[in-house]
């Protein structure tokens, strides 16, 4: 791990041990070797940036008013699937290789492009 990535590492760290209940939002950037599943960022009003490229592997928002924001559709790529678990999140400015699985309520996905399926069970979202 380079030192850049530890400061990022050491500052994800400190700032959800300081402010465990207050909106945090982080810039994030994954390469081919890591995987989002160890990105604890998802967190009560949070927003999480995706910087250009390529994320492989699945996500999952287990928290509500989330936003997962990249840098444009076609310039930030999920390949993998994306499972919304709470309420109001939302998806912009990047496209999705993968299903998307809806099991909360009022998620925004209008300005994503998913190119598989989206499996809502909530109400009120869009896509």
């Amino acid at each position: 791990m380079n030192s850049k990535k530890k400061f990022i590492s050491f500052f994800v760290l400190a700032g959800f041990a300081l402010t465990p209940f207050s909106c945090v939002s982080l810039e994030l950037r994954l390469n081919h070797e890591e995987s989002p599943q160890a990105v604890s960022a998802f967190h009560n009003n949070g927003t999480v940036r995706l910087s250009y490229g390529v994320y492989r592997g699945d996500f999952t928002i287990d928290a509500n008013s989330v936003s997962l924001l990249g840098q444009g559709i076609g310039r930030t790529r999920i390949d993998g699937d994306i499972r919304i678990n709470g309420n109001n999140a939302v998806l912009r400015y990047l496209s999705v290789r993968g299903d998307v699985y809806i099991n909360g309520n009022n998620a925004d996905l209008s300005n994503a492009r998913i190119e598989g399926r989206v499996f809502s069970s909530g109400h009120g979202n869009r896509w």
